[in-house]
């Protein structure tokens, strides 16, 4: 077992549909990432005028990693079931991209590494627009960018409570209240954490993604984590398990104080109470499979947003929730393991079929990881 493979002695082990077939075809869609990569630096060598034309797949070549691995780890194009009321933006081409939106949601941490990132890792082509939602006052130490070609920053002061996900439910309730799905056709959204994206500040079992990373998959049509799990661990959870997630008390990370006893305010008993309780009329897309992004950290299509006239709904109410909350409540660690479910192209029937396929067992961690699928065979083909 490799120093990245976790032991499956705590986990609950899964029988029906099978273990991991390593042989079986991966269950994507018909055009492959590979050759979606490919796509991607024909369309930019004749548009980017960086001496780098490679600059959107990265600067060093990476060995191809199976289809269904990318499947397992979140990392795969999906297409929406036929019978879905979501309208993907699956076939944005990477030149109509013209515009990079960034959600930070920033406390102090010194934002260098984010001139650095939007220096160095995003095309040159693209109009980039900040968006920096200041919850500790620190408004002054936010750097200039007045130095960065085609970048605009925008200040918003928001009250520090709610966690980084108050500040991104403010920022989509405001952008679905600006914009609409014609203009938001050539756009991407990147959320992010103030906090430079290292491995000591990355608090997940796995590693960050890089930009570069996200804007591959978000550039084509679908929602991407910012955090990529370790090779024994799926995106992916089990539904009835993820609705049974409920947590106590929390203490952020380099911080001593505890949340308090209203922490849980609304006295929901878990996730499947307070999506009943607050969204009446959404319910998670896939009753077997879901994916759950930890970390404040995603990109997505900005048409992703309109892809379901019930989101605005659930985003108007997660920020009053947010924002009449105490300064720490469990709503926020609700709202974490909702983010893919509200935003990700839902899976089709082959690939919940697929990802059920390569489980071998599943993590039960009630407060953290509850429902995760988990295989050690995954980590063969990594």
């Amino acid at each position: 077992m490799s120093s990245t493979q976790q032991p499956l002695d705590d986990l609950e082990s899964v029988s029906g549909r099978g273990g991991y077939d390593s042989t079986s075809e991966p269950l994507l869609t018909d055009e492959t990432v590979e050759a979606k990569k490919k796509k991607v630096l024909l369309t930019n060598a004749a548009k980017v005028t960086d001496p780098n034309p490679n600059r959107l797949i990265g600067r060093k070549p990476t060995p191809p990693i199976s289809p269904t691995i990318r499947l397992w780890s979140g990392e795969a194009l999906r297409v929406p079931p036929m019978n879905s009321t979501n309208v993907s933006s699956a076939d944005m081409n990477l030149q109509k991209l013209q515009t990079i939106e960034m959600a930070v949601a920033y406390c102090k941490a010194d934002l260098k590494w984010l001139k650095d990132a939007v220096a160095n890792e995003l095309p040159k082509q693209s109009y980039i627009k900040i968006t920096i939602l200041s919850k500790c006052g620190s408004e002054r130490t936010i750097p200039t960018f007045d130095d960065v070609p085609n970048v605009n920053v925008e200040i918003v002061k928001l009250p520090n409570k709610g966690g980084c996900d108050l500040a991104f439910a403010h920022f989509i309730k405001n952008y679905m209240n600006r914009e609409t799905s014609l203009t938001g056709d050539s756009s991407i959204i990147m959320f992010l954490k103030d906090t430079p994206r290292t491995k000591k500040n990355c608090h997940q079992r796995g590693r960050y993604r890089t930009m570069e990373e996200m804007l591959n998959v978000s550039s084509h049509g679908d929602f991407i984590c910012g955090i990529k799990p370790e090779c024994s661990m799926s995106a992916f959870h089990d539904t009835r398990l993820l609705k049974s997630f409920s947590k106590n008390f929390y203490r952020r990370h380099g911080d001593k104080k505890e949340s308090g006893a209203d922490f849980n305010s609304g006295g929901y008993k878990d996730l499947k109470d307070f999506i009943a309780r607050e969204f009446d009329e959404w319910s998670f897309p896939n009753d077997e499979v879901t994916e759950v992004c930890y970390g404040g950290s995603f990109a997505l299509p900005a048409l992703q947003l309109f892809a379901d006239e019930r989101l605005r709904g659930v985003f108007n109410r997660l920020e009053e929730i947010l924002m009449e909350g105490s300064s720490m409540s469990v709503v926020e660690h609700f709202a974490e393991r909702l983010w893919a479910s509200l935003l990700a192209n839902p899976l089709s029937p082959k690939d919940t079929d697929s990802i059920i396929h390569m489980r071998q067992g599943i993590k039960k961690e009630q407060g953290r990881y509850m429902g995760t699928f988990i295989s050690n065979a995954t980590c063969n083909e990594s």
